[in-house]
């Protein structure tokens, strides 16, 4: 199967998860991240705002907040690139590129000060492969940054196999309402 034929079935099987099984999914989710020494540890969080079908990052980034920490968000800011951008009010985020909720104003944030990437994506595979939504962006971040990289996703966004390219970054853990799988990159 292509990358392509995997996307438009994990979206397909996304689809059909109702709202509150996908918030119960989600928040069993967030806690697991919550009690990973790499979240404890991590000053500054780069998370994203998630859309409808993605594990909902809500109450996880407010929690960063509370937490004291430094929460940042992705700004688009041309082809395949984006910019990690200090988020001190949830509320002030307004759609972006592709209608994603993003920072409107805030302070760029360099790769080497984040600790924590938290990364969505449609597809992952036991190896630390992601499929993404095919526009590059997180493979282009991700490779100026040594920060711990976990994806969220729910158990059936597992596939056998990503079909990893020499660009495509490989993820350090991901988290599913049933485990979390740590890798090695």
């Amino acid at each position: 199967m292509s990358k392509e034929k995997i996307r438009e079935n994990i979206i397909e099987k996304r689809e059909k998860i109702s709202m509150i099984q996908a918030a119960e999914m989600s928040a069993r989710i967030i806690t697991r991240l919550l009690l990973m020494p790499e979240y404890k540890k991590a000053q500054t969080v780069f998370s994203y705002a998630s859309i409808l079908g993605e594990v909902s990052t809500t109450a996880f980034n407010g929690r960063i907040l509370g937490d004291g920490k430094r929460l940042c968000l992705p700004k688009i800011t041309g082809a395949r690139t984006m910019d990690a951008v200090a988020v001190e009010d949830i509320g002030s985020l307004r759609p972006g590129a592709k209608r994603i909720p993003e920072p409107y104003t805030g302070i760029v944030v360099p790769p080497d000060e984040i600790d924590l990437v938290v990364v969505p994506g449609l597809a992952f595979d036991l190896k630390g492969g992601r499929i993404g939504f095919n526009g590059g962006y997180y493979d282009v971040y991700l490779a100026k940054t040594n920060a711990f990289r976990a994806a969220l996703a729910f158990e059936m966004q597992i596939v056998e196999d990503a079909f990893s390219e020499e660009h495509d970054q490989k993820m350090d853990a991901l988290l599913t309402e049933d485990h979390l799988y740590r890798f090695s990159r």
